[in-house]
């Protein structure tokens, strides 16, 4: 399997993962402007640019990219460049907003074991996402969160 095919089918695993919690989002995955060997992927509550704040998406309120590098023999390091929930109801009327950040460490290790890390720090932002539909923490946005994440 050539590089390629390979960036392909991990981006294919890492949406249906990323639906496996989450109803109508999606993922962007895009290869590093300097090389092959390097894979970003964002993962957003949106699907598309009706459904972020003013058209950017860069204001979803997930905040999650990650960067999967090659080390060489089926070897992988997979590293958590954002994760947080923004957008949410402030604890201080001084504030615009709030986020929640999601504590995460990098990994190394063969495909299976950093899939097995990703669905754990994707667990966490669910269960954290959970936790503010449930107690209404969302800031006004253009769908209802409640229908974007999945109550398992």
């Amino acid at each position: 399997m050539n590089n390629e095919q390979f960036k392909a089918e991990l981006s294919e695993t890492m949406q249906a993962l990323w639906s496996k919690y989450f109803n109508g989002s999606a993922t962007v995955s895009r290869p590093a402007l300097l090389g092959n060997t390097n894979l970003f992927v964002t993962f957003r509550l949106g699907n598309d640019t009706k459904e972020f704040t003013n058209g950017i998406p860069q204001n979803d309120p997930v905040n999650f990219t990650i960067i999967l590098e090659s080390t060489g023999n089926d070897e992988y390091e997979l590293t958590y460049h954002n994760c947080s929930l923004s957008s949410l109801k402030p604890e201080s009327k001084f504030y615009a907003m709030r986020s929640e950040r999601i504590r995460t460490r990098k990994a190394k290790g063969n495909m299976p074991k950093l899939l097995k890390s990703l669905e754990k720090t994707i667990q966490k932002l669910h269960g954290v996402s959970v936790e503010m539909v449930e107690q209404d923490q969302f800031l006004e946005l253009p769908y209802n969160p409640q229908d974007k994440v999945k109550s398992i």
